[in-house]
This record gives C-alpha cells, structure tokens and sequence, in this order.
C-alpha cells in the first residue's frame, strides 16, 4: 500500500494532459514521496537531489532541509516548476521516512519515449561523436546504437569533478545519470540529456579505436614472424631431419663395423639383425638368413643361453659367456652382455658379444700357476717345518759334542773344535732364520703382547751386543727420550727386531758407533738403528728386504749371512702392526727406523690360543 501511495503521490504532479512536454500542475504546492536517487549537492548545487520510483522522478532544492543520503526514503512539499527539463519542487519542507534504505536501479533510457524517463535514473551506451566545453559545463556528445543521439551534461562548480574531456571520438562508453531536456523554455521540443553523478557513472567500454588500429598492426606484425617463424622451423625441420639421417647412417656404420659382434633380437632370441662381426662370429655369409640364437650357441651351452635371457627379461640386463658352434665345425667362446631397449614400440635386446677365448685360456693358465705356487708354497712351508726336528736336532748334537771336545784336545787341535762349534752355531741361525721365515710365511706365528717397560727392555737387551761391539771397538750408545716408555706388546717380537737390527748394525760398521734411540709419536713408538758403516747403494736398497739379499753376494761376499733377518724383521713389524723405513747410502752408514704401536692389537688368528695362555 506504501508503495502505490508513492506511486500516485509522483504520478499527479508529472501528469501532462495537454502533451507540452510541461506538467499540468507548475504552480500548484504538491507532496511528492520517493527514494532519493542523488545525494545533495551531486547535480545542480548544494543540498539538491532527485527522488523517483516507477511514477519518475522530481528535483527537490532545499539548501536549508535535511541531510539525504541515497538511498533514503523521502516526503516533500513544496511548490511544483519545470527547469533544466525536469520537473522541480522549489523550497519544500523535507522529511526522511525511517525505513531501510534502497538505491533505485536504473533503467534503460528509451529514446523512443525519453519523456517516460525524465528525471529518473537511467543507463545508456553508445559511441562518442565529441566533446564540448561550455560555460555552464561539459558536453559529452553520444551516438546512440538506434542512430539517434544523446548528451552527456556535467555542470560546473560541482564538488566532485566529472571528467569528460578524457573521451575521444570513436570510444564507446556506458552512462549512468538523470535523464532530462536540454531546453530550459517551452516548447521543450529539443534533444534530451543525461546528468551523471559521479565520475563511476562514465564507464569505457572496450577498447578505443586507436588500440584497434594498433591491435590490428600488432596482429598483422605477429602474422609476419609467425610466418617467419613457420618459414624458419620448416628449414630447421628438415636441417634436423638431414642431421638425424646422416647420424642414422653414421651410426649404422659404425655399428657395422665394430669389431664385437652385435645383435639385436627379441626377448625369446627368434628374430634378430646382426652386425658384419656378428656374422663372422655366427660363421654366416652376408646372404644367409638369420637362425635363432639357440641353433648358433653349442648345444651344450642352450640351457644357460635361456637362463641368460630370462635374466634379461626380468631384470633388463645380462652377462654370461657363451660358446658358438660354427657351421665349419669350429667354435668360440664369447662373453655376451645383453640389456633390453624400447624400439619402434616393441621391446627388443641388445646384446654384445666379445671373443674371450684367448683372454679365457689365459685366466685358466693364471689359476693353474696360482695353485701351483700355492701347492708348492705348502710343499716348502711342510719341507721346512719338518727340518725343525730332522736338523736342529742333530746340530743340536754336534754343538754339544763340540764344547766337549774343546776341554779334549790338545792346544794345536783347538783351532778344528772352534771351526766346527763357529760352523755349527753359523748353521743353526741360519736354519732358525729359515723356520722363522716359513712360520711366518704360513701364518702360524702367534703374538703374546703383555706389558712392558720399553725403556728398561731395550737396555737390556742390547747388553747381549756388549761383547759384540767391544771386540770390534765400536761404542754402542742408548738414547731414550724419556726414563720409561709403558706399551703392550710382544717382547719377544721386540727383541727378534732388535737382535737383527742391532747385530746388522755391529757386523757392517769396522769404525765409529751404533746408536740406538727411542721415543713414543703420538699413539707410537720410534725404535731407530743407526750405524756408521759401509751403508748400501740407492739401488740396492728396493731389494733391503727381500729372501736372501745381500748388498754383497756370492763367494766373495764381504760379510757372512744367509739374507733373511731384515726380511724377518719387516714380517715381524708388520704383525705387530706397525711399519720399516730404511735410509742408508754408500759409505756414509744406514739408519732402520720401526715404529709400532703403544697397544698391539692382535689378530684373531694370531692371537695365542685360550688354552694355551698363561694365567696372570
């Protein structure tokens, strides 16, 4: 009911019996309701707005009224005129209804009947013809869609600018505004206008004619490289396609001229396509037909050629050898690796085959040397390990018998009882140097490490050399660095070590001194020998400490020895864990410096047995 109360309060004053585009009732004080559709001061000056629903709208100016907001709903009374082409309540007496507020939507303007939409909000596209400044404000010209046309009117000295002057010719734009007449007198017979409100109420739609021209050059530029571009892959298309003919062609010589055969089958070995060594290999000539891998392998090896393949099937790759039986009767034996690959969809395999018969025979040959060595290595390692009871002992003897005799015989028959107790004890540390060797050699040398002062060690055991070097006038000198030196190890490792080393040291010095030094590294000891003597060439000294070397050799040796004890010593250390070095040269004496580890760690297997330990 409110709303057709509205609609009948706005439809008396707008009524236009006579068609003089003018309402009947200019003059009359009326009451008119509706919603404010522009805020105060948004069109024709302060406190000016526009109220309307589906009757139309009418301009009520109360620069003294209430504030109205869009939206609100509104009661006016006042005395009804005609100016700007809609129609106007002069100094009315407003009142704003409490109710939700609600923006009128606009309406399309009808060009048609623009009379229906006078003083509503309407809404209109079309093409701009021009722009035009004028004293009361700015015209913007349109072109409507129907060919007729339409003003777009911004007054001055409005508080929100409302740029037109923006807008070139050609632009298509959508307004938004109160629709009117441009005449301000009657007959009101001239083109109507639009009166936006804001400057959201100018909208461009589109683009503007220049983006079209410069669109259509940018379109036309972009024909041209994507007919270069065309043009240009074509060339590189068939560059691309001569270069992959060309590989193709290398690559299929290449193929067919590498020395290992080369087949490439399928997963159960039926077809297949083969290289010239291939044939060569398989016994082919050029013409013959292909046969299936299991008619060229020796019958003897078809069972591990199917094994070979279903590896490959499902695992992708495979490595066996292979023996080919020739059609001339002979054969070869081939290593074969295959692997498979993805060809024109199928799957297919790879497989190359080399000639390793020679290389075969070869490794056959090297394991038959290595057992023989092996064997003869136990054979010698037995050999000298029965020799430690069939000649100790009776040497044993002979020693004996030869101190007996030295308290027998007469003074001129001393010199034979030194010869042959000097001979016997000579043989005995050679046979002991020779079953040392063999023991370690065989891995049958077991470690006891224990604690044990090396300082206090060391001392004495070099007091064995005491005589040694006294009659030979040489001074035999201890240096320790520290008054004692607590490790774990063997002791009589150590001193097996120490007697070659030092006695080496006194049999190759005549003149000068013996020095022994010692001195723990971090984690290690240094045991160094050095000596005076004749010392040994640079080229001997590789060979120091390999079997039955000696710097000087045969029947005219200068000194005796059987050439094992340095050979001993390095096999000794090396148990222990520890390292040699030698530095000697000609004349100008050798140095032999060892180092070992504080802590000896044994390995399982020489370690001395649990049962055979002895308590501490």
């Amino acid at each position: 009911m409110l709303i057709l109360a509205l609609a009948l309060a706005l439809t008396g004053p707008r009524a236009d019996t006579n068609r003089d585009a003018i309402p009947d009732g200019v003059g009359q004080v009326v009451t008119v309701a509706g919603r404010a559709s522009v805020a105060s001061g948004r069109l024709a000056g302060p406190g000016a707005f526009f109220i309307q629903d589906a009757g139309g709208g009418v301009r009520i100016d109360h620069p003294d009224g209430p504030a109205v907001a869009r939206g609100d709903s509104v009661v006016a009374t006042g005395r009804l005129a005609f100016r700007d082409g809609v129609a106007v309540l002069d100094r009315p007496r407003v009142r704003v209804v409490a109710a939700p507020r609600r923006v009128p939507a606009p309406l399309p303007y009808d060009a048609a009947d623009p009379e229906r939409v006078e003083g509503r909000l309407v809404t209109v596209e079309g093409v701009v013809t021009g722009f035009s400044p004028v004293s009361a404000g700015n015209a913007l010209l349109l072109t409507l869609p129907d060919g007729g046309g339409l003003v777009a009117f911004v007054y001055s000295g409005r508080d929100e600018d409302i740029p037109l002057n923006v807008y070139a010719p050609g632009d298509r734009v959508r307004v938004t505004g109160i629709a009117g007449q441009y005449d301000h007198e009657a007959p009101f017979r001239d083109s109507y206008q639009i009166y936006p409100r804001t400057p959201d109420d100018v909208v461009r739609m589109g683009l503007p004619p220049g983006a079209y021209r410069t669109g259509a050059g940018v379109a036309l530029g972009l024909l041209a490289l994507a007919m270069l571009w065309a043009w240009t892959l074509r060339r590189q298309v068939g560059r691309r396609v001569a270069e992959l003919a060309r590989s193709e062609e290398r690559y299929r010589r290449l193929v067919e001229r590498a020395s290992d055969a080369v087949v490439v089958h399928d997963l159960a070995g039926e077809e297949g396509e083969l290289n010239a060594a291939a044939r060569r290999a398989f016994g082919l000539d050029a013409a013959a037909a292909v046969p299936p891998l299991h008619l060229v392998v020796h019958p003897e090896d078809r069972e591990a050629l199917r094994a070979h393949l279903a590896f490959v099937a499902g695992d992708g790759h495979a490595r066996t050898d292979l023996r080919v039986a020739r059609p001339d009767g002979t054969a070869g034996v081939y290593e074969v690796e295959s692997q498979t690959l993805a060809i024109d969809g199928r799957t297919r395999v790879l497989s190359l085959a080399r000639d390793v018969g020679a290389r075969r025979a070869h490794e056959h040959g090297l394991v038959t040397a290595r057992c023989a060595a092996e064997e003869a290595l136990r054979v010698k390692s037995a050999f000298l390990a029965s020799m430690s009871h069939e000649i100790r002992t009776p040497l044993t003897a002979v020693i004996g018998y030869a101190e007996l005799l030295r308290d027998e015989v007469t003074e001129e028959q001393q010199d034979l009882v030194t010869a042959i107790e000097s001979g016997g004890h000579r043989l005995l540390a050679t046979l002991n140097s020779v079953l040392d060797l063999a023991r370690l050699e065989a891995g049958r040398e077991t470690l006891r490490p224990a604690d044990v002062d090396l300082v206090a060690h060391v001392r004495d055991g070099l007091r064995l050399f005491d005589g040694m070097a006294a009659k030979k006038g040489l001074a035999l000198v201890f240096a320790p660095a520290t008054a004692a030196l607590p490790a774990v190890l063997d002791a009589g490792a150590l001193d097996r070590i120490l007697i070659n080393l030092v006695g080496n040291a006194l049999k190759f010095t005549d003149a000068g001194c013996v020095t022994v030094s010692l001195a723990a590294c971090g984690a290690e000891v240094a045991l160094a020998v050095a000596d005076t003597g004749v010392g040994m060439s640079a080229e001997f000294l590789p060979a120091v400490f390999d079997e039955f070397r000696q710097a000087s050799e045969g029947e005219a040796r200068s000194h005796e020895g059987s050439g094992l004890g340095l050979s001993i010593t390095r096999q000794l250390v090396a148990l222990m864990g520890g390292a040699i070095d030698v530095e000697s040269a000609s004349g100008a004496g050798t140095t032999f410096t060892v180092r070992l580890p504080l802590a000896v760690v044994v390995p399982a297997e020489h370690a001395v047995p649990a049962e055979h330990a002895v308590p501490a």
